[in-house]
């Protein structure tokens, strides 16, 4: 009877939103794709669209996903960001994967809007993608045009050591009060000013708003460097009492032992030599590209106890990242820059396909 129906009603989107329903109910996936494709021909809008992307998101075709939104973005006129908004999705989809050239026509597509979101995802896939020139124009766009991503353009130039940081840092401090506590510690720090980093960090995990547990972290590791014992025993404590209730999820399973790693180290003298076995085997518990801020606090406590060289690898890793946390990957990558580090150093980790999606 529904397949009548199908063929009866073919280009009536009323009664194929009717046998989708039915189809759903039924668990007969086949068929309601089916219907949501006719649908999709008989009214081809951005709602019926997303009502087939929903489903195949849901079922990991990634690839088909893509394919749909490509014929969306070629068929349909523009209207209300919505191309754009899609192009920055997947764009973003496809660097979770690494696969930077993939994603970067839908990044510049994104950035044509001249929108933040737009800029900052076309600046991060030139950046992955070592087009230098385009990278920073987007930075720049961004950082001119938006007070509180003013920071974007001078984190670009310091991890990277590319662009024109003189002009980037003094818009970056031109504009500094007008953005949030974590930007502006990472500024600061970036501008060798980790007394007042460390302020910003303080009130960013104070705050408690998203990713305040990296602020956590950054507390922790700025704290030791100024040997600010308190406010860094502080830091430890709250991430393991923010991670014991969680210890069986991401990303607090290496929260944990990593911080409780961290508290033996100390009350062992401070040598970053306590029991290094089980260091490596609390990395192997960290997805790779997963977690930027865990590799960045390991390899800068080594940096600040002797241990520089093995810092190195650490740091590398951080760098390999493919979220878009210009905050922490921005104090690593300075932090190889000044050791004569670039870019090419981690660019085969970059390109190394990933699969952090569930």
């Amino acid at each position: 009877m529904a397949k009548e129906l199908e063929i009866k009603y073919y280009d009536s989107p009323l009664v194929l939103r009717a046998l989708i329903d039915k189809h759903s109910e039924d668990k007969n996936f086949e068929a309601m794709e089916r219907c949501m494709r006719l649908r999709i021909a008989a009214n081809p809008r951005h709602e019926t669209y997303e009502s087939l992307s929903h489903y195949l998101k849901f079922a990991k075709r990634y690839d088909d996903w893509i394919k749909l939104w490509d014929e969306f973005l070629e068929k349909l006129p523009e209207v209300d960001f919505k191309h754009s908004k899609k192009s920055y999705e997947i764009a973003f989809h496809l660097s979770q994967r690494h696969k930077w050239k993939q994603a970067a026509p839908y990044a510049d597509r994104a950035a044509e809007t001249h929108s933040e979101w737009g800029l900052r995802i076309g600046g991060f896939c030139a950046e992955a993608n070592q087009e230098w020139d385009k990278a920073e124009t987007y930075y720049r766009k961004a950082a001119e045009s938006y007070n509180y991503s003013s920071y974007l353009w001078y984190a670009y130039c310091a991890r990277t050591g590319k662009g024109d940081i003189n002009k980037a840092r003094q818009i970056a401090f031109n504009q500094s009060y007008k953005r949030r506590a974590m930007p502006l510690g990472t500024l600061y720090y970036l501008d060798e000013e980790p007394e007042i980093a460390l302020d910003y960090f303080i009130k960013a995990s104070d705050e408690k708003v998203e990713n305040f547990d990296y602020a956590l972290w950054l507390v922790f590791i700025v704290a030791e460097e100024l040997e600010e014992t308190k406010k860094r025993d502080d830091a430890l404590n709250a991430i393991i009492k923010l991670s014991e209730p969680k210890a069986d999820q991401l990303p607090y399973n290496y929260y944990l032992p990593l911080a409780k790693w961290f508290k033996k180290d100390i009350a062992n003298g401070r040598k970053a030599e306590t029991d290094r076995k089980e260091l490596d085997e609390i990395d192997k518990l960290v997805p790779r590209g997963n977690s930027p801020v865990f590799h960045y606090s390991i390899g800068k406590y080594l940096d600040l106890h002797g241990k520089s060289e093995e810092a190195d690898e650490y740091m590398l890793e951080s760098m390999s990242c493919p979220y878009m946390f210009d905050n922490v990957r921005s104090l690593a990558g300075q932090w190889l820059i000044n050791k004569k580090i670039g870019p090419d150093a981690y660019a085969k980790r970059l390109h190394t396909e990933l699969n952090l999606i569930k």
